[in-house]
């Protein structure tokens, strides 16, 4: 059996989510509800790949302290693995705002509030 990752899983919610919201919407044309949530999907991987790159930018960083600032408070060892506990919570927090930002960005957007035509 594999296992599966924390990101996996925000991802497949992510997906779901869009993919309910979508579902509940009353749309016209199936195949175009299929296509709007197929792009979001390819969409929400672009999305993630930046976030990571983000992330990793916060661990490089992090782990690029002068070790003489750790002094007293942690080893080399136990701030890098601080630095990867602090790197999955930002990771997390991140994929979870970006979650409701695109939901709420989205909705809009499918709603017509966004129209020049108001």
């Amino acid at each position: 059996m594999s296992k599966v990752s924390d990101r996996d899983l925000v991802r497949d919610f992510i997906h779901g989510s869009v993919a309910e919201h979508y579902g509940m919407a009353k749309r016209s044309s199936r195949r175009r509800l299929d296509e709007t949530v197929m792009s979001s999907a390819i969409a929400g991987d672009y999305y993630y790949e930046e976030l990571d790159a983000i992330a990793d930018r916060f661990e490089e960083f992090q782990l690029g302290i002068d070790p003489a600032a750790l002094e007293g408070h942690s080893t080399p060892e136990e701030w890098a693995a601080q630095v990867t506990v602090a790197k999955d919570d930002l990771t997390y927090k991140m994929e979870s705002a970006l979650k409701d930002i695109l939901k709420d960005i989205e909705a809009k957007l499918h709603d017509g509030a966004y129209s020049l035509e108001r």
